[in-house]
């Protein structure tokens, strides 16, 4: 499909969404008609029912059972040097066992979904799911210096044109793909015996300055550096979060691009609770 030909689609989806005056989930790229439209099934019953998303509710986001503990270490220096609160529920963490890349075997899998912050405001922060195969621990033990699988640092989509795109502040412009950046949202799920993540980020085109102004916050009243930090509030947000992502990793731990989704807003009331 030319690029010019994408965008229309695009566009005219967009219009059509925008008259129904809802928000909705737009798929724009699938690889599985069967599993993405699925997918986008579930958003938009959520959307329909909830005005936001209630992925738990959902027996394909809950059939993983987090409910395992594990020990985590890091070898290499002679001697085991124990990392306790790497990964526990005390820090937002928690772990399972499951066939994350379905190659047939369990893998032990650490899901960091509160640990990881930003480093400006300390109120925004992204998902980081490792992994590693199971019989190469025993015992539970995770060893994160032995090839660690880190889903959640950055990604290119390449089934998308690529975009003209420049740094903030700077006249530079160069033509690349579209990437997650740094506030992600990752929720893991199950179809029809098959393990796939998404991913949900920001593509920073939705500012609700309606909110910012019911908190006193003006974009030219705080600064760059503050409205920086608001805004990256709201993009590690799953309700605001406008791209999807669905992935399913193989046998050799590389990722498959399988969906993507675009969510349109036309409703100016967003929940900021993440599911």
């Amino acid at each position: 499909m030319k690029r010019n030909t994408i965008k229309k689609m695009i566009l005219g989806l967009i219009v059509v969404s925008t008259l129904l005056q809802a928000d909705r989930y737009l798929l724009i790229m699938s690889k599985d008609d069967k599993v993405c439209h699925r997918v986008s099934k579930i958003l938009n019953d959520d959307l329909k029912e909830y005005k936001e998303l209630k992925l738990q509710t959902h027996k394909e986001f809950n059939v993983i059972k987090w409910d395992k503990e594990f020990i985590f270490y890091l070898t290499g220096t002679g001697k085991n040097k124990p990392y306790k609160d790497y990964c526990s529920r005390s820090t937002g963490c928690k772990n399972a066992i499951f066939d994350i890349n379905n190659d047939g075997k369990d893998e032990l899998v650490a899901f960091r979904e509160e640990l990881l912050k930003s480093t400006r405001s300390g109120d925004a922060g992204y998902n980081e799911i490792l992994y590693l195969p199971k019989e190469t621990n025993e015992f539970f033990k995770f060893d994160i210096s032995k090839g660690t699988v880190d889903i959640g640092s950055e990604h290119y989509y390449k089934e998308l044109p690529k975009q003209v795109s420049s740094l903030f502040g700077s006249k530079h412009t160069d033509t690349v793909y579209m990437s997650t950046g740094n506030t992600t949202t990752l929720r893991p799920f199950k179809i029809d015996n098959t393990y796939y993540i998404s991913t949900f980020f920001s593509t920073f085109g939705q500012k609700d300055y309606d909110e910012s102004s019911k908190r006193g916050q003006k974009v030219s009243s705080i600064g760059i550096s503050g409205a920086y930090d608001y805004y990256r509030i709201l993009w590690s947000d799953i309700n605001y979060q406008n791209f999807v992502s669905i992935s399913k990793y193989d046998a050799t731990n590389k990722p498959t691009d399988t969906c993507y989704l675009i969510k349109i807003f036309t409703n100016k009331k967003h929940s900021t609770k993440d599911n």
